[in-house]
Parts: structure tokens; C-alpha cells; sequence
């Protein structure tokens, strides 16, 4: 018997070249997949009443999503393709998604991974008509107790305030009296055992579950109290360009750097290589970069030489300017008074009083609040007077 004839390398037998061929030229052969056509958008009552057609008690929802379509295997008119079971749930996700969907806050600038996801207050979020930026009512918050503790009562309490466009409200008092907490609040940044009540509205929208996660970072931005905030183990300006992303806005590179006094070689550093004021610039930048509506400082003067605090509440004052609001939370009201619009007083809990920032002056005799009166006597510049 002969031995099998061997073929030159990188060619096929002569047999399997030609089931090769048959194959392709089979598959030419099959008509082009035909896709279902978009349901057209039913038409209105008025025609079909002309046209004769009978009337359902309520219309469907605008842009063309009948739910009565909502059936397996239906297709477009004229299709004459056979409806399969895939047809059918592609359809019905389509539209699903056209009638859930809702419209994203009025100027908000989608970020890059919420642009893809199409993430946005849904419709079904409360929207009203506010002067105010920000509005808190009645806002109550407390914790549950863990472990069999005793309960404990609120920390705050039916705080009522309003911040306009424009302003700088200082939040002001004494340490354990809720500032931080009133700040991570509005922001939903509360551990799990938070008994919240109350109502937070922002530009119209009631702040919640379901419109903070497309206002925050971007419309609504924090300053946190802590530079701990930073990633240890990633570059300050990488750190600073991720928080650009998430705003939708450009890389501010060396330039946004310069404009708060640091030099554009520390992009490139790690936090620990960066001194307390240098870290707490890096985190007022990356709270600015998207040009945000709302920001929320939570002392960001704090261990600050008076230059550098100075720097700090001139790049917040900027934002009321252009028409946005501050939120200062802060224990240095000397400092705060030159660029603050109002002074609020929080009291174990509580709103003392709400003064504008031109009252702090002499011996206090504009400050209606007797609680504002004392605390302004008693600083050293004012001789620590607070029984005067």
C-alpha cells in the first residue's frame, strides 16, 4: 500500500478546501437577517377618533410607549419575519426603559461612567419650586443604639435653614454640636444605625436616594474635614483628575494647581509627601474642579497659618460670586466673618440663631441672638468678656 502523500506546510487537503468552499458559498446563500422595525408612536385620540377608531379610556405615555404592545412576540407592522421569544424581550426592555427613564437635573453635567449608565434623578423624584439653593426643614437625626445600648437622643434637632445663591452661610459652634454631622446629612453620608426625618431640598430637587447619586461630586460638592479623605496610595493630581471625570469636566492639570498656590511638581507626589495645608488645597481642588452649585466645607481652614486660611476662604468666596452657594462649617468665626454673607449658631443640637456677618462687630450690641452675643464676647480679641 502506498504511504499517504504529505502536503506542504500551511496548506489544507485538498478535500477540506473544498467543504470549506461549499460551506461559504451556503452561507451567502441565506437571506440577510431582518431586524424588527421601532414601534411607531400610537396616534393621538383626536385622529383616531376622525379615522373612526375606538378610543381607550387614558392615552398611553408620550414618545411611543404603548404598554399594550407589552406582548410577547410583537412586531412592527410589515414585518413578516416569524417573532421569537428574543424579539419579544428586547422590545419590551426597550420600552420599559423609555417610560422608567427620568430627566437629569436641570444643568447637570453628566460624568463619563453616569453618561454611559444614563443615571439621573428618576421621574419619579419631588421637584418644586424654591427661592432658595438649599433648603433644609425640620430636619431631625438620630442613631439607633447598638449592642443592647441605652438609646440616645437626637443629636440634632428640627433645624430649619435656608442658603440663597450668592451667599456664604458660616455655620458656627462649639465642638460636639452637630456642624459635621448636619454637613454629612444633606450629603447622605450617614452610617447605617442614622435616623434621619425631615426634608433637604436642592435647586428644587428633594435630596434622597435617589437624586444624590447624580448631584453629588457634581452639582453638590464636599470639602471634607479630614485629609485622610486622600488615597495614600495614588498621586495627588491623578486624584484630582478622577474627581474631574466624575464631574464631566477637563483634567485642570498644572493650571488648576498654580491658581491654589501649589506648585505643579506635586502632582506626582503621594499624600505623605505633602504637609497638612498642601493636602487640604488638593481636596479644595478636587471639590472646585467641576465648578459645583453647592459646596459643602467642613473646616477647611483648620491647623492653617492665616495666609493660607486666607487663600482657602478666598477660593470659596469665588464660588458665591459666580453665583453658587457655600456652606462654611467652621470654628473660626474671626476668620470666616470677611467673607461670609450670614452666620448660623448651632447650639447642642440646635439652631440658636441666624445673624448676618456685618452684626459681629464692636461689642455685639447688632447680634439679636443672646447665645451669638456670648460667643462673640468671649473671644480673646474681644478681652473674653462673655459675662459682659
Amino acid at each position: 500500500m502506498a504511504a499517504p502523500r504529505a502536503h506542504p506546510a500551511g496548506r489544507a487537503p485538498r478535500g477540506a478546501a473544498q467543504r470549506l468552499r461549499r460551506r461559504l458559498a451556503r452561507l451567502r446563500t441565506l437571506p440577510p437577517v431582518r431586524r424588527p422595525r421601532p414601534c411607531p408612536a400610537p396616534p393621538p385620540a383626536a385622529a383616531r377618533r376622525r379615522a373612526g377608531a375606538p378610543v381607550p379610556a387614558r392615552d398611553p405615555p408620550r414618545g411611543g410607549a404603548d404598554l399594550s404592545r407589552l406582548r410577547p412576540g410583537a412586531l412592527a407592522p410589515g414585518d413578516r419575519r416569524a417573532p421569537g421569544r428574543r424579539d419579544a424581550h428586547l422590545e419590551r426592555g426597550a420600552l420599559v426603559a423609555r417610560l422608567v427613564s427620568g430627566p437629569r437635573p436641570p444643568g447637570a453635567r453628566p460624568g463619563l461612567r453616569d453618561a454611559r449608565l444614563g443615571r439621573a434623578p428618576p421621574a419619579r423624584s419631588a421637584r418644586r419650586r424654591v427661592s432658595a439653593l438649599l433648603s433644609i426643614r425640620d430636619l431631625t437625626l438620630g442613631f439607633a443604639p447598638r449592642g443592647g445600648a441605652a438609646p440616645a437622643g437626637a443629636v440634632l434637632r428640627e433645624l430649619r435653614l435656608d442658603l440663597a445663591r450668592g451667599e456664604v452661610l458660616a455655620l458656627v459652634g462649639t465642638s460636639g454640636a452637630g456642624k459635621s454631622l448636619l454637613a454629612h446629612a444633606v450629603l447622605g453620608l450617614l452610617p447605617p444605625n442614622a435616623e434621619l426625618s425631615g426634608e433637604v431640598w436642592f435647586a428644587g430637587w428633594r435630596l434622597d436616594a435617589d437624586t444624590l447619586p447624580a448631584l453629588r461630586g457634581r452639582r453638590i460638592a464636599l470639602v471634607p474635614q479630614s485629609v485622610t479623605h486622600l488615597d495614600p496610595l495614588m498621586p495627588v493630581g491623578r486624584q484630582v483628575a478622577l474627581a474631574a471625570r466624575r464631574a464631566g469636566v477637563p483634567d485642570p492639570g498644572a493650571a488648576g494647581f498654580r491658581r491654589l498656590g501649589l506648585d505643579p511638581a506635586l502632582r506626582a507626589a503621594h499624600p505623605h509627601a505633602l504637609s497638612g495645608g498642601m493636602a487640604r488645597r488638593v481636596l479644595l481642588l478636587a471639590a472646585l474642579v467641576g465648578e459645583p452649585d453647592l459646596v459643602i466645607a467642613d473646616e477647611p481652614t483648620d491647623h492653617l497659618d492665616p495666609a493660607g486660611a486666607a487663600a482657602v476662604l478666598e477660593a470659596l468666596a469665588a464660588v458665591a460670586r459666580r453665583g453658587g452657594a457655600v456652606l462654611l462649617v467652621t470654628h473660626d468665626l474671626v476668620s470666616a466673618l470677611p467673607f461670609a454673607t450670614r452666620v448660623a449658631l448651632l447650639r447642642d443640637g440646635r439652631l440658636a440663631g441666624t445673624e448676618p456677618a456685618s452684626a459681629f462687630a464692636g461689642d455685639g450690641e447688632g447680634i439679636a441672638s443672646a447665645y451669638g452675643r456670648t460667643l462673640w464676647r468671649a473671644l480673646p480679641q474681644n478681652g473674653f468678656g462673655a459675662n459682659a
